[in-house]
């Protein structure tokens, strides 16, 4: 899609085509321009005298029946729906520092997509690699990996607190089953005086 604004582009009035019409000589041209060429040898016009292309230079003649007789280009309409197709098609993602250089190789040391300009000369020089396959499933599995190492961790120290609130609760068992007959014999003494 780079190049499309140049391709839509007249080389005459350098806009965007205007009902393009097509020259015999195979050249573009939009209508307005080839009526504005045509005009300055509309006196020549009876003699059918032939017409030189702007772009290419040629002698043409234009069709007896005027300039409205010059085909429309419809390959250009097909040109563009291909180059379309074509752009559209997903493309490798490309290295930001070196331009148009795929990303294709993985920098384990700072976890990212790098292009080989980046591992040879740039700053991942040295880095270890991976090619991207191994890295895809390394990184894909890595969240898995680390939520089992969470939850385990977790359920230790959920595992850790209750004996502790275990223990707890038997010591206060304890000091209560203790402290119950000391109780009663302190209320009977208070309740005697």
């Amino acid at each position: 899609m780079d190049n499309l604004e140049e391709d839509l582009t007249c080389s005459v009035c350098y806009s965007l085509f205007s009902d393009p019409r097509v020259l015999p000589c195979s050249q573009m041209l939009c209508l307005d321009n080839v009526l504005q060429v045509s005009t300055n040898y509309s006196i020549w016009s009876p003699l059918r005298l032939p017409l030189k292309c702007p772009n290419c230079r040629n002698v043409v003649e234009l069709p007896p029946t005027g300039v409205d007789a010059l085909p429309i280009n419809v390959s250009l309409m097909r040109a563009i729906i291909e180059k379309y197709q074509k752009d559209s098609q997903p493309r490798p993602p490309s290295c930001s520092d070196h331009a148009k250089q795929p990303l294709n190789v993985y920098c384990v040391q700072d976890r990212q997509l790098i292009c080989g300009m980046c591992l040879t000369v740039g700053q991942h020089q040295g880095h270890p690699i991976d090619d991207l396959q191994a890295a895809f499933i390394r990184e894909r599995q890595a969240p898995a990996h680390l939520l089992a190492r969470l939850s385990d961790q977790r359920w230790a120290q959920v595992g850790t607190k209750t004996h502790w609130i275990n223990q707890k609760f038997q010591l206060a068992v304890m000091l209560e089953s203790n402290l119950k007959p000391r109780q009663s014999t302190h209320c009977h003494t208070i309740v005697i005086l």
